[in-house]
């Protein structure tokens, strides 16, 4: 047995083992210097990581630089090969998935073979997720000079390109529906791509997008958003969404930008939210092996309109949390999870007949029910002083007055005759 037909038939055992939990769809053959784009799907408690993914040619790892993303719940991988005709295998490491009840870590692996034939062009990148305009490169990797057309449901566009020299086309969102898993298919000759563009955005209602501040009907709460952990780590973090609108939201979405979803997830990630309810959503954050920081957003999107926010991640070797800094927030719960309901007495007009506690949202959590304060008697103490003072001054104006009147002498001997 000879070292190819070993290696088929090790790939091909491993693969199958995991044939029930992941599904890893590549294809079984590609050309020289062709972009590999491969889909991998399965219930993933730890996600693959770029840094632990492995090209081998035979059993010799080789270097292949690894690109992946995150699209919904599926993890696209895209690749530039080498002009080597021979077997491969491509491993994914230190990720962690159901199967069934059970929870693995078996490596997962796919193989190829890389033909004695050279494809027309490359593409790069080979998968698509943003919410801004891109390009596509394309490189003539043929002796000679080809055409290569880019065709979506919108527009076809051509480019000329001879032997070796690259180009671009060039994309706006509006080119494509929006949050939405399209295909771009890209083609010369026999060659042919089919590359998975996603563009999210705000969805458009009467054909403008509904962003401004004045209608935005949810609120994140994150008290912070520039999150560091130490390499190969993993932390949980809380963070609350609000429905702060006046009718009650349904089929509410979470999702992560790229590469923020590579390393973070979500849940619950879809959910109702009745007006001034509050939801609590547990961020399971596992870091990579090299220290770098990661920029992206999340966003909260309904039927008719979307908001985002942005999310930091910083990857430190041998980083420790001091007690004192503010993420420790994360560590207090929302009131309405203290207390059951979102009760803020107002400091000036009401009192809380139970406890007050500090919450996520701030302090002065009411355990209980927010009484308003019986009215004062103050005012009409006031009131009556200012009646008295009144009637006072009153009786002073007619005593001042009269009080210097001449009164006629009266007879005491008329009075005593009767006259």
């Amino acid at each position: 047995m000879n070292s190819k037909v070993l290696f088929l038939l090790i790939s091909l055992t491993l693969s199958l083992s995991l044939i029930s939990a992941v599904d890893f769809s590549i294809k079984p053959e590609y050309k020289q210097g062709e972009t590999l784009i491969a889909k991998l799907s399965a219930n993933f408690i730890n996600p693959p990581l770029p840094e632990n993914i492995y090209f081998y040619r035979n059993y010799v790892r080789v270097s292949i630089e690894p690109h992946l993303i995150k699209i919904n719940d599926d993890y696209y991988l895209w690749a530039i090969l080498p002009e080597n005709n021979a077997n491969y295998s491509v491993q994914v490491k230190d990720a962690t998935y159901k199967e069934g009840t059970q929870t693995k870590s078996d490596v997962i692996v796919a193989n190829f073979t890389i033909s004695n034939k050279t494809s027309l062009f490359s593409v790069t990148p080979g998968v698509i997720y943003t919410n801004d305009t891109f390009d596509i490169t394309v490189q003539n990797l043929a002796p000679t000079q080809i055409e290569v057309k880019s065709l979506n449901s919108n527009l076809t566009l051509t480019l000329s390109l001879k032997s070796g020299d690259s180009g671009k086309f060039a994309f706006s969102p509006s080119d494509f529906e929006k949050n939405k898993l399209l295909n771009l298919t890209l083609s010369s000759g026999n060659d042919e791509y089919e590359i998975p563009v996603y563009v999210y955005g705000k969805t458009k209602s009467g054909g403008t997008f509904n962003i401004s501040s004045s209608d935005k009907e949810l609120d994140f709460l994150i008290p912070n958003s520039d999150i560091s952990l130490s390499t190969s780590s993993e932390v949980k973090r809380t963070i609350y969404i609000r429905n702060t609108g006046e009718e009650n939201l349904t089929n509410i979405k979470i999702s992560l930008s790229s590469p923020l979803n590579n390393y973070i997830s979500i849940s619950p990630s879809s959910f109702d939210l009745d007006v001034n309810e509050t939801m609590k959503l547990n961020l399971t954050i596992v870091s990579g092996t090299n220290e770098q920081d990661i920029e992206g957003e999340i966003t909260a999107r309904t039927s008719n309109f979307e908001i985002s926010e942005p999310l930091t991640l910083n990857f430190i070797a041998n980083y420790t949390q001091q007690s004192n800094i503010s993420s420790n927030v994360t560590s207090l719960e929302s009131c309405f999870d203290i207390s059951g309901n979102d009760e803020f007495c107002d400091a000036n007009t009401e009192t809380c007949n139970g406890n007050s506690v500090d919450a996520f949202e701030g302090s002065g959590c009411c355990i209980g029910q927010c009484i308003e304060n019986p009215k004062s008697s103050t005012g009409s103490i006031i009131g009556w002083i200012l009646l008295a003072i009144l009637v006072i001054l009153v009786a002073w104006f007619f005593f001042k007055k009269y009080r210097g009147a001449e009164r006629a002498p009266v007879d005491l001997l008329k009075l005593g005759k009767g006259r």
